[in-house]
C-alpha cells in the first residue's frame, strides 16, 4: 500500500504505464506475492456488516467509518498485457509478420488469462489476440493465412466429415482468422441449433455479421468479428431470425423478419427444410407458430427469483384473497442501532440503543405441490395441496433432512457476526440442492484451528427427500483447499454450480462445477482475489448466488467486478468492473444488503445487476461484457425483480420501472419514509408488480405505474413485517421472519392450458 493511505488501483494502459515506471524487483515481488494485478476499481468502501447472532441476542455494533481499500484483483496477466502492447506497436508500424508471430505466441502461452481490452472490461488473452488480428488489413490477413491455413484446413476437413464439435471449436479457438474460420463458425452454429443450444448458435453466427458501425481506420475493434466472411450474410441473418423466434417468441421475431425483408427482399436459399425465397420461408415458419395460451399456468419457483436466470415473471396475475394456513419458521434476528426518534430525548445522553431487527431469511421453492425451504441445519417440506395445506409433506415432521452432527460445525459459543442470514434452495428435475452448515465464517487470520466448513447436499425428491449425496467444503482440496460454499448453488442439465470462498491466506472467490448425479468435481475456476472487509473482528454471513443462462455463468462478486464463465468448462469469457462507493459506515453498508441477495438478472442477451458496492443499476451485454447503460437510483441499492414487457422493475426505498433497453426511468412509486420502503422480495405476475412493504402488499400496474390494489397485511390480517413472495399451487406464499403464510385467490380458476414451450416443441 502506498504511504499515507493512498489506495490506488490500476486498469488497462494505466497499469501498464505505471508498471513500466517501477523497478523490476518491485514488479517481481508483486507477481510472486499476488500472481495477479489490480484492476480498475475507483476507491473502495469495505465496511463491516451489522453484528448478528441468530436467534440469540448479538453484541452491540459500533458505527464507524472505514477507509477506502482495494477490493478485488482479477486474474490479469501482466506479461500477456505487455506482449499484446508490443504487438500493437508492430501493427502500428505495419510490421505484419512480427505482429502475427507475437500474437500467436501470446495466445498459445497465456490464452486462458485475462487482459484489459478497454477501460473497465477484460477478456481472455486468446480473444484479445484474435481481436487484434481481425484488425489486420488485407495484406496482413493474407500473410496470417499463409501461416495458419495448412493446419486449419486439416482440422476443419476432419471435423466437418464427422461433424465433430470439439474439432470445429479448435479451428475457431486456434485459427479464428484462417480461411476456414467462417465455415467452422457456420457449421458450429448449425450443430448447436440441432442440439437445442440456441444461445451458442446465435453467438457463433453473430461473429459472421460485420459490426454495424465499423471502427475508424487504425482503431482496434472492441468485439470479435470475422472480417471478410465468404458465407452469404443473408443466410446468417435468416438463421438469426429463427433464433429470435425460438428464444423470444413470435412478435420479436416478426420485427426482425421485417428488417430482414427490407435488407434482403430477393434472397434465396435453403432454410427450415425448404428451398426458395428466404423471407417467404421465414414468414411461413412464423405463421405456423401457435398463439400463446389464453390463460397460462403458474410457473414453479425452482430457486431464488424463480429460475436460474433470476428473472421469472409469472404469466398471470394473482387475485390475493384470505390467509389459508401458516407454519412457524425459526426467526432470525440481528441487532441495529436505534434511531434517535425511537427513544425519549434524554436517550442521546446515554449513547445509542440496540434494538432487535427481524430478518426475512427464507426464500421457498416449489416442486410437485410441495414447498421447500432450509436453514443452517435442516431442509423442510410443507404440503401445498388444499386438503393438507401447511402440513408436513412426508411423515410427521416438516424437516425432511437434518445435517449430521459430524457435519454441523456451528459453534456453541458464537463470536459476533456480521451480515444478514439468508437461506435458499435450488430444485432441478427431482433433485433439491442446498447449502447447509455454518453460514457465517471467520476471516483467515481468525480461523486458527477452528473447523469452519459447510456442506452442499443433494436430496432425491422422488424418494421423499432421501439424501443422494453430500460434499463437505473442507474436503475440497482443489487449489489449496480451505474453502466454504459461499451460497446456495444453481443446477441445470445434470450439473451443479456453486460459489466458493476462502479467506486464508487471502480472500479468493472461485466457482465450482459438480456432476449432479455423483457429486464428482468437474472443474473449478478462480474468479478473483480480494481484501477482507471486516479485518478479523466478526464472522460474516454471505449468500452469494450465481446466475445461469444459455451455457453461461454470471457472477456478481460485490467486490467491484462482474464475471462471465463458460458453464461447460469454466473458462472465463469476460469480466467488467464498475465504480465503487469509496467510504461507508457500517449502518449504510448494512442497509445496502437489506433487500436480500443480489445475483445478476439475465434478459434476452442483457445482464442487469445492482451490486451492493455501487450506486447504480448496471446493464451489460451478456455476450461481450460491454456496459450498455447505467442508471443511478435514489436511496439504497435496490433488488431487481425481473423484466416485464420492456421494463426492468427495481424495488428499494421506492419502486422503479426502468426501460430495459435505454436505462431511462419510466415511473416511480412509493413514499419517502421507512414504513413505505420495500420489506421482502416482491414478484411480477400478469403485468403487475406485487410489492411487499412492512404493513401491506402494494399491487402496481407494471406498464403505467398505476396502483391497482393494496393487501393490508397488518390492518386486516395481523401480519406485520412484509415477506418474501412466491406464487405456487394456486396460492400466494409470504415468507415472513417467523412464519410462512399461504393466501388463497379470490374467485374460481379455470383449468390451466398447456405450457407454451411444450406446444412449440410438440409442433416441431
Amino acid at each position: 500500500m502506498p504511504p499515507g493511505g493512498d489506495h490506488r488501483v490500476f486498469s488497462g494502459t494505466d497499469f501498464e504505464k505505471t508498471v513500466s515506471e517501477i523497478s523490476e524487483a518491485t514488479r517481481d515481488l508483486m507477481v510472486r506475492t499476488h500472481g495477479v494485478r489490480p484492476v480498475g476499481f475507483a476507491g473502495v468502501a469495505i465496511a463491516a456488516l451489522l453484528m448478528c447472532a441468530a436467534p440469540a441476542p448479538a453484541l452491540a455494533q459500533r458505527d464507524f467509518q472505514v477507509s477506502a481499500a482495494p477490493a478485488a484483483y482479477l486474474d490479469v496477466d501482466p506479461a500477456a498485457s505487455k506482449m499484446l502492447g508490443a504487438a500493437r506497436d508492430f501493427l502500428a508500424a505495419r510490421q505484419w509478420g512480427d505482429a502475427i508471430d507475437l500474437l500467436r505466441q501470446t495466445a498459445d502461452q497465456h490464452g486462458d488469462r485475462l487482459v484489459a481490452i478497454e477501460p473497465g472490461r477484460f477478456v481472455n488473452v486468446q480473444m484479445s489476440a484474435d481481436i487484434l488480428l481481425s484488425s489486420l488489413p488485407a495484406e496482413g490477413l493474407k500473410l496470417y493465412r499463409a501461416k495458419t491455413d495448412p493446419q486449419a484446413r486439416r482440422w476443419f476437413d476432419a471435423a466437418k466429415k464427422t461433424r465433430d464439435v470439439e474439432g470445429l471449436e479448435r479451428v475457431v479457438r486456434k485459427a479464428f482468422l484462417s480461411s476456414y474460420g467462417d465455415q467452422a463458425l457456420l457449421l458450429l452454429g448449425d450443430l448447436a441449433w440441432e442440439q437445442g443450444a440456441l444461445a451458442r448458435a446465435r453467438s457463433d453466427w453473430e461473429k459472421l455479421i460485420p459490426q454495424a458501425v465499423p471502427p475508424d481506420a487504425g482503431d482496434v475493434p472492441v468485439v470479435l468479428k470475422y472480417p471478410d466472411s465468404r458465407v452469404p450474410i443473408e443466410q446468417v441473418q435468416a438463421r438469426l431470425v429463427l433464433c429470435r423466434l425460438m428464444q423470444e417468441g413470435v412478435e420479436p421475431a416478426r420485427q426482425e423478419l421485417e428488417s430482414f425483408r427490407r435488407s434482403f427482399p430477393d434472397a434465396k436459399g435453403r432454410l427450415a427444410g425448404e428451398n426458395g425465397n428466404l423471407a417467404k420461408t421465414l414468414e411461413g415458419v412464423l405463421g405456423s407458430e401457435p398463439h400463446a395460451p389464453a390463460e397460462p399456468p403458474a410457473l414453479d419457483t425452482a430457486t431464488f427469483a424463480g429460475n436460474v436466470e433470476r428473472n421469472q415473471p409469472q404469466p398471470r396475475a394473482f387475485d390475493v384473497g384470505a390467509p389459508l394456513w401458516s407454519v412457524h419458521l425459526k426467526e432470525m434476528r440481528v441487532e441495529r442501532v436505534a434511531r434517535p426518534d425511537e427513544f425519549a430525548f434524554d436517550r442521546a445522553d446515554r449513547g445509542a440503543a440496540i434494538l432487535p431487527m427481524r430478518v426475512l431469511s427464507y426464500y421457498p421453492a416449489v416442486w410437485n405441490q410441495v414447498t421447500f425451504y432450509c436453514d443452517e441445519t435442516d431442509v423442510f417440506a410443507v404440503d401445498l395441496a388444499a386438503a393438507r395445506g401447511g402440513q408436513p409433506a412426508w411423515g410427521n415432521e416438516a424437516s425432511i433432512y437434518r445435517l449430521p452432527q459430524e457435519h454441523d460445525q456451528i459453534p456453541q459459543a458464537p463470536r459476533p457476526k456480521a451480515g444478514l442470514p439468508r437461506f435458499s434452495v435450488t430444485i432441478d428435475g427431482a433433485r433439491l440442492f442446498a447449502r447447509l452448515g455454518q453460514a457465517a465464517v471467520p476471516p483467515g487470520r481468525n480461523r486458527g484451528f477452528r473447523q469452519v466448513g459447510n456442506s452442499l447436499v443433494c436430496l432425491d425428491l422422488a424418494r421423499q427427500g432421501d439424501l443422494h449425496w453430500i460434499v463437505k467444503s473442507d474436503e475440497l482440496e482443489t487449489d489449496g483447499g480451505a474453502w466454504v460454499f459461499d451460497g446456495a448453488p444453481v443446477a441445470r442439465e445434470g450439473r451443479v454450480y456453486a460459489a466458493l470462498r476462502r479467506s486464508d491466506p487471502q480472500l479468493q472467490l472461485n466457482i465450482a462445477c459438480f456432476d449432479a448425479g455423483s457429486a464428482r468435481l468437474l472443474w473449478t475456476r478462480k474468479v478473483c482475489n480480494g481484501v477482507e472487509a471486516l479485518g478479523g473482528d466478526f464472522d460474516e454471513y454471505r449468500h452469494q448466488l450465481l446466475t445461469l443462462a444459455e451455457e453461461r455463468l454470471y457472477f456478481n462478486t460485490n467486490l467491484g467486478a462482474i464475471a462471465a464463465l463458460d458453464s461447460r468448462d469454466g473458462s472465463v469469457l469476460w469480466a467488467s468492473t464498475y465504480p465503487r462507493v469509496e467510504v461507508e459506515t457500517i449502518a449504510a453498508f448494512n442497509k445496502r444488503q437489506q433487500y436480500g441477495p443480489n445475483p445478476c438478472l439475465y434478459h434476452r442477451g442483457l445482464l442487469c445487476v445492482a451490486p451492493y458496492d455501487c450506486e447504480s443499476v448496471l446493464a451489460f451485454d451478456a455476450e461481450t461484457g460491454i456496459l450498455k447503460w447505467s442508471h443511478e437510483v435514489a436511496g439504497k441499492v435496490p433488488q431487481l425483480l425481473g423484466v416485464t414487457g420492456s421494463k426492468l422493475i427495481a424495488a428499494g426505498d421506492f419502486l422503479w420501472a426502468i426501460d430495459v433497453q435505454t436505462g431511462l426511468a419510466v415511473w416511480r412509486d412509493g413514499r419517502s419514509d421507512p414504513e413505505g420502503s420495500t420489506w421482502g422480495r416482491g414478484l411480477l405476475a400478469g403485468g403487475s408488480v406485487y410489492w411487499p412493504r412492512r404493513e401491506e402488499i402494494r399491487i402496481i400496474d407494471a406498464a403505467t405505474g398505476k396502483p391497482l390494489r393494496q393487501v393490508e397485511l397488518a390492518q386486516q390480517h395481523g401480519l406485520y413485517g412484509g415477506g418474501n413472495l412466491a406464487i405456487a399451487g394456486g396460492m400466494l406464499l409470504v415468507a415472513q421472519s417467523d412464519r410462512l403464510v399461504a393466501f388463497s385467490e379470490f374467485g374460481a380458476r379455470k383449468k390451466p392450458a398447456k405450457d407454451r414451450l411444450a406446444l412449440l416443441l410438440n409442433d416441431k
